[in-house]
Order: C-alpha cells, then sequence, then structure tokens
C-alpha cells in the first residue's frame, strides 16, 4: 500500500500509538469516505457529478507532476485515488458550508470541487485540481496526545497550527506563505498543463503569432501582470486570464529577489530561492527559509511573514514591513 512520505505525529501519545496514528491516517488514503461525518457523505452521495475523461486526465497529471516535485526533494511520490476527488453542484457546496470554488480537506484526505465554478474553462479545472493537489500531497504532521484515533493537524507544508488547547480556537502560521508557494508553483505548472492532449488545439492556436501579439496586447491595456497566465478560450471564443493569490505571490516574488540579492554568490537567481520554498512545502523544513529571511530582512522578520493570511491587507502590511526593514538595514550597511 502506498504510504504518505514523511507523514509526522508530534504531541504527548505514546510511540506505539503514534505508529498507529501513522497506519490510520495512511489508511483514509484508500478509505477517504469512510472518514467522512454521515451527514457529509450523504450530501456527496447524493449530489456527486460523474467524472468526466477530462477530469480523470487531469486528476492523473496533478498526480504524476506533484510525483515529480516531491521525488526532487528526495521523498516518494504517491497518488491521490480519483476517488478522493469530489465534483459537486453549488447547492451541496453550500449544504457543506463551502467557501470557496475548491477545498482540501487534509484531515480527510479529500478534495471537493465546485463543478459549476469550472464549467466554462477547462484549464481552470486542471489548475485547480492541481492546486488542491498540491494542497493535499504537502508535508503533514498530526498532533496526537492521546489515543490513536484522537488527533488533529498541527502542520500543513509550511503552514503551523498552534497549540492552543481546546478551550482557544488555533491560530494558522504561515498560511498565506502556503498559499504563496502553491499558487506560485500552480502558475508556473500551465505551460506543462497545455501540453496535455485535452489542450492539443488550444496549444496550437496559441502559437500563432498574431494570437500572441492579440495576447501581448490585451495585457498590455488591461493592466495584467507579467506573470499572469493568459489563453484563449476556443469553447467561449475569449481571451481568459488564469491567476490565483495575486498578492501573495507578488509578495513572495519580492522576497525571493532580494534574497538573491543578498545570497547572490550562492543562488545563480530568484527561481533558485524559489526552490528553497518549495522544498519546505513538501518537506516541513522551515530552518532554510527562516535564516535566508531573517538574514535579508533582520531578526523578526520571518515571525512578520508568518502573520500573513489569506487576506490581502496582511499582505500590504507585511510587505510594508519587509520593505522598511530592508531600507534599514541598507542604511547600516552604508555607514
Amino acid at each position: 500500500m502506498e504510504r504518505i512520505p514523511n507523514l509526522q505525529i508530534v504531541g504527548q501519545a505514546d510511540s506505539a500509538d503514534k505508529e498507529q496514528t501513522k497506519d490510520f491516517f495512511n489508511a483514509r488514503l484508500f478509505e477517504h469516505n469512510a472518514s467522512l461525518p454521515d451527514k457529509d457523505l450523504e450530501i456527496i452521495k447524493k449530489y456527486e457529478l460523474a467524472k468526466t475523461p477530462e477530469a480523470l486526465d487531469f486528476i492523473s497529471f496533478a498526480n504524476s507532476e506533484t510525483n515529480r516535485l516531491c521525488q526532487q526533494f528526495g521523498l516518494e511520490g504517491y497518488n491521490v485515488p480519483a476517488e478522493n476527488y469530489h465534483f459537486l453542484p453549488r447547492e451541496a457546496c453550500q449544504r457543506l458550508n463551502m467557501t470557496a470554488a475548491a477545498m482540501t480537506y487534509k484531515l480527510k484526505q479529500g478534495i471537493i470541487i465546485q463543478n459549476d465554478k469550472f464549467l466554462d474553462s477547462k484549464l481552470s479545472l486542471a489548475a485547480v485540481i492541481f492546486h488542491e493537489t498540491m494542497h493535499l500531497k504537502a508535508f503533514t504532521a498530526l498532533q496526537s496526545d492521546q489515543g490513536v484515533k484522537d488527533f488533529s493537524l498541527f502542520r500543513s507544508g509550511v503552514s503551523a497550527h498552534s497549540r492552543t488547547g481546546h478551550e482557544m480556537p488555533k491560530h494558522v502560521h504561515f498560511k498565506g506563505l502556503h498559499e504563496a508557494i502553491v499558487s506560485e508553483q500552480e502558475i508556473r505548472t500551465l505551460d506543462k498543463i497545455m501540453l496535455l492532449p485535452n489542450f492539443r488545439e488550444e496549444h496550437l492556436f496559441l502559437e500563432i503569432p498574431i494570437v500572441k501579439e492579440q495576447i501581448a496586447k490585451f495585457k498590455r491595456q488591461n493592466n495584467i501582470n507579467s506573470d499572469s497566465f493568459v489563453w484563449f478560450n476556443i469553447q467561449q471564443n475569449c481571451l481568459e486570464v488564469v491567476e490565483t493569490y495575486n498578492q501573495h505571490r507578488k509578495l513572495l516574488k519580492y522576497i525571493c529577489q532580494e534574497i538573491q540579492q543578498e545570497f547572490s554568490d550562492q543562488y545563480a537567481d530568484a527561481d533558485t530561492i524559489f526552490t528553497e520554498f518549495l522544498r519546505a512545502h513538501f518537506t516541513g523544513s522551515l530552518l532554510t527559509i527562516g535564516k535566508l529571511v531573517e538574514k535579508t530582512f533582520g531578526p523578526g522578520s520571518f515571525r512578520s511573514l508568518g502573520n500573513v493570511s489569506e487576506d490581502e491587507n496582511s499582505v500590504n502590511l507585511c510587505f510594508e514591513d519587509l520593505s522598511r526593514r530592508r531600507k534599514q538595514l541598507a542604511a547600516i550597511d552604508h555607514q
């Protein structure tokens, strides 16, 4: 049976219980529905839509590409079964209290996608499947204090859940950074997605010089960021922009650029810095990126980055803080 690589258990449970918790959680990968609350399972069974051949192809690609990334960082790859991806209409998602177009349920080893949101864009569908698979395959650490089946999420990728006990709500540190890393890798993977057989017609169309010119003009006229992905949706006969967590990605790009400038003798370009953040996403090790941030922006800067949430205002506050810290360090160096 495939196992989730580098799965870790922290907490006060004894070592035997922790090993059994690992087995129990690994089994959820293949017994996903059994882990769902009865009321949620009832909704899913009633409303779930059959997966199209196209969607199955996108799931297969998401698994193979995330496995390639895992192996890049010395981890074994594993496949999330297609059965763990649920495509539901809006009504069902509302009944499940979903607040986004797609959600990853890490502790249940499942993904729910609001099908209505992606009916008109197969590229957006492929992208969101990859995005959520990145979330699901992120480094996982569980907190278990007593019993094999009594655990909570402690770490997911670079994000860390505070251990405040049951009497207070948990706070998630580095949640914004987590989304920035996943979203940046999603955008970087769109070129590969466009090479899939499902996009053969679109890919050939995009290679026409006049189409490239029209897309460049469209981006200039609409002030679209250079790293936003624009393609021609043949089915809808229109240009379409694919981007996600734009402000969070801008912040991450700024951080990578500044670190590279500070450590230009060790890192050839900003992409090699991003690789360190991607490594942390899959391995869970924050040591390298923590040191790079602190040495580039000063003491306390990594904690500042940890306070960035999904809210764009928190991104702006962090950007201002890191910029200020960077300028202060530069001023000290020139004294």
